[in-house]
């Protein structure tokens, strides 16, 4: 009895791995596509450290909010990817986005950083997204602003 030995792999094999291949890809790739959003509205995060900081300087100094920009001791910052950042009642940061497609759907938000007073004078914050980080757009809010303290 003569044997065979089978070279290679069937056209069955072949396309059941390009299949999977297929299925992978359909998955991954729109996730990459946010992951990358999220990472550029990143930076909008922080482009408001400085007034972050003078915010929370001001109140502990005044044990009150600064209402401008001036006042919490900031001034705005442009970037790539980070149009302005403003100080205002309540010494509420704003930090407004770049319109850029590159940003898709989060492109002109805004990152809405809110004080609260905590222990000993100093300052809780709290995030949120406004105008296209609303709603729908809010999967691009970074994953440290999403309703918990930065």
């Amino acid at each position: 009895m003569k044997r065979t030995i089978q070279k290679g792999f069937t056209l069955i094999e072949l396309m059941i791995v390009i299949a999977i291949i297929g299925i992978l890809a359909a998955i991954a790739i729109p996730m990459y596509q946010d992951y990358t959003v999220r990472a550029k509205v990143t930076e909008g995060i922080a482009a408001a450290a400085p007034c972050k900081l003078g915010v929370a300087e001001f109140y502990a100094a005044n044990s009150s909010y600064p209402g401008s920009l001036q006042s919490a001791g900031c001034t705005t910052v442009v970037t790539t990817y980070v149009s302005g950042v403003n100080v205002g009642t309540g010494g509420v940061v704003t930090v407004t986005l770049q319109t850029l497609a590159s940003l898709g759907g989060a492109s002109g938000g805004q990152i809405v950083l809110t004080p609260a007073p905590a222990v000993n004078g100093a300052v809780d914050w709290s995030c949120g997204g406004a105008g296209a980080l609303a709603g729908a757009g809010s999967k691009f809010v970074p994953t440290s602003c999403r309703g918990t303290k930065t």
